[in-house]
This record gives C-alpha cells, structure tokens and sequence, in this order.
C-alpha cells in the first residue's frame, strides 16, 4: 500500500487523478489475461479454475488505488461519483463490490448515484444486493426515492436479503401504507422465529395509528422470544395515546424476566399519558419489587400519567 508520503503527493494532485485510479480498479492482470488467451482443458479448471476467479484477477496495483479513493479529500467526490457509474453499471460482480466499498467512505455521492444502486439492487448477486444496502442504511430518508425496489426485496429469495432490506424500513421513514402490506406474511411468522422479530422490528418505527397495526404489535407482547416483545413494547410507546387498547397487555410486561423489557414497558405505558391511569398500581408494584433501575423508569411514567401522585413516591 502507498505510504502516507505517496498518498498525500497523489492526493496534491487533485480530482483529475481519478480516472487514472479507477481504471486501475478495472485492468485485469496477467494471470487474468492469460486465462483469456490460453486454452486450459477442463480438468484442470475444474481443479485450479479458483485461481483465475480469485483476487488474482484484478491487478496489483488495485488495492493501492481503491484506498486512494476511499481516503480521498472531499473535492474529489464529484469526480468519484462521475468516474465510477460505468463499474456500477457495467462492471463484473467485483468491479462492483469494490466501487461499493469506496462509496461506503463517501456517503454524500451516492445521492446523485441513487438511479444506479436502484439497479443495482434490481440486478446484482447476493452479495452485491446486501453490501449495497448496507450503504443506503446511513442515509436514512434521502434514500426513499429506492423505497419501492427495497420493498419488492422483501419477496426475494434469500432470507438474508429479505430481512435486511425490511430492518431498513424505518431507517429510510418509510411509507406504513407501502411497507405494512408486504409485512404481513412475516408479522404471521412462527413466534420467536427471526422472520418475526424482524418484521416487529420494522413495524416498531413505522406504525401508524392503525387499529390492525396495533394488534400485530399487541399480539408480539407475549412472544416467547424477548427481542421481539421489546420491539414491540418500543413501537407501541411510540404511538403513545393512540395505543392505549393494548395497556392491558402492556402491564404484564412490568414483570417480565428481563430487565430491558420491564423498562421499555413502563416507558411505553407513560407515553399514552392520563388515560392509562390504570396501570399505575402495576407501575408502583414493579418499583418496590424491582431494584435493577427499573422503578426510575416507573416513577417517570407515573409522572406523565398522574403528577400529583408521583409527588408522594418514593423510589427505592
């Protein structure tokens, strides 16, 4: 790799030098060209064809210009951005991955890029499909224009894809309308599967005040798996009031086996305000049974629910 000396003279040079490097990216070596030119029988391929399709491919000098790239000053991003859509394009499957890998320490260009990592997704392999939605995930709601391809993901056929793309859902502020219908036939998964926990997950940061939303969230509260009673405890908090239907599941929760639960269940209790006066008994009996830091948790959601009362609790 370049020293910090050579990087920095190559860096001098400005945006101009971009091209260079991504053709660098591009340029097979000679062990490559050689498989192109030369015919090898096929038993032999089938024993060493891995050394044609390895790293070896591509030329020595790639791994050089890839981290020039990543590390490259900001008023090179334009440049990059322009330089690297034909290997997004066009390029074999690691042409792509690398050009992946540099924009994922360039972040900003791939909001001009968003066209081409839609057909990415559309078109890739599996690991191509997966490395590219890792790098929409830090983008949050600028990515919504892919919004409609990541959800069609969600039918695809590796189950790795299929949840990655649904757990970005509420990374991306996605649309309940268009994400809650292609939800469902995880939401109905086995209880304590990992298909349902993350569709809980993702149903937790983008429900809506919607009566059949509210029940597959209240259904989750008594999932054997915790993960997924905490997502859903979470998603129904963040309704607040207008979840108040599910309180009388809510409530169990204050006991349940795990400490992050029985929190996140009094938060979420606190979140649907006077109305849920109910469950302050249950709020008060978790503080003096409980002295794993769960009682601030009650005594806060008391707060919200009935501050005259909260004046004469005191938490153990």
């Amino acid at each position: 790799p370049a020293n910090e000396q050579v990087k920095a003279r190559i860096h001098a040079m400005g945006p101009k030098v971009v091209p260079y490097l991504v053709n660098r990216l591009r340029q097979e070596s000679s062990l490559a060209r050689l498989r192109q030119k030369v015919f090898f029988p096929a038993r032999i391929l089938e024993n060493f064809g891995w050394v044609f399709t390895s790293k070896q491919t591509l030329h020595p000098q790639a791994t050089v210009a890839e981290a020039l790239l990543q590390e490259a000053p900001s008023d090179w991003e334009q440049a990059i951005g322009e330089a690297i859509k034909p290997l997004l394009l066009r390029g074999g499957p690691g042409e792509q991955q690398v050009a992946i890998r540099i924009l994922r320490e360039h972040p900003e260009v791939c909001l001009d890029l968003l066209s081409i990592l839609d057909h990415v997704l559309v078109h890739g392999d599996k690991a191509l499909i997966l490395q590219t939605l890792e790098l929409i995930r830090p983008l949050g709601e600028r990515a919504r224009p892919l919004d409609r391809t990541i959800v069609s993901l969600f039918a695809h056929t590796d189950q790795t894809i299929q949840c990655k793309a649904i757990l970005l859902a509420p990374k991306l502020l996605m649309d309940a309308q268009l994400v809650f219908p292609r939800l469902i036939p995880f939401l109905n998964s086995m209880p304590g599967s990992y298909r349902r926990r993350v569709a809980v997950q993702a149903l937790a940061g983008i429900a809506t005040p919607d009566a059949v939303q509210i029940a597959f969230l209240r259904d989750a509260l008594e999932d054997p798996e915790e993960d997924t009673r905490h997502h859903a405890a979470r998603g129904l908090g963040r309704l607040g009031k207008d979840a108040l239907s599910s309180l009388d599941t809510l409530i169990p929760l204050l006991e349940d086996e795990v400490v992050g639960i029985r929190m996140t269940a009094a938060d979420a209790i606190g979140n649907m305000g006077v109305e849920a006066a109910d469950a302050i008994p249950g709020l008060i009996r978790a503080m003096n049974n409980d002295f794993s830091g769960v009682g601030q948790h009650c005594r806060r959601a008391i707060e919200k629910i009935d501050p005259a009362k909260a004046k004469f609790i005191i938490v153990r």
